[in-house]
């Protein structure tokens, strides 16, 4: 079973994809609400995946990605954004995430997890 670690400032959001990815069969190792706590639990946890919003407080979610990509160049993380992050979301791509959900619309994940799983 593999690991992931979820970054959203919206504990409901975090709730939703919990309860998402459990039922997919992924293990949820951490939880943050903010940048801060994302650093900190990603370098205590070591998920296989990230999924990341973008849009947190406490270092921004592309700084998170810079970070967690300096710590260890080799992890996968996935970025979320609105719709409206378009230009964010193309350059997180380049910057290394490995792809990116379109939030709200979560029907992806799964999808977007298997893939990146298997490229792991």
């Amino acid at each position: 079973m593999y690991s992931v670690m979820l970054v959203d400032d919206s504990k409901l959001t975090r709730s939703f994809l919990k309860d998402q990815l459990t039922n997919s069969n992924y293990h949820v190792i951490a939880e943050a609400a903010d940048g801060l706590e994302a650093i900190e639990l990603f370098r205590l946890h070591k998920p296989d995946v990230t999924v990341l919003d973008i849009m947190i407080p406490y270092y921004c979610g592309m700084s998170c990605l810079r970070k967690m990509l300096e710590i260890d160049p080799t992890s996968s993380i996935i970025m979320c954004s609105s719709i409206g992050q378009q230009y964010h979301i193309q350059q997180s791509l380049c910057l290394g995430a490995k792809d990116y959900i379109v939030k709200p619309q979560f029907n992806s994940l799964k999808t977007v997890l298997d893939n990146v799983i298997s490229s792991i």
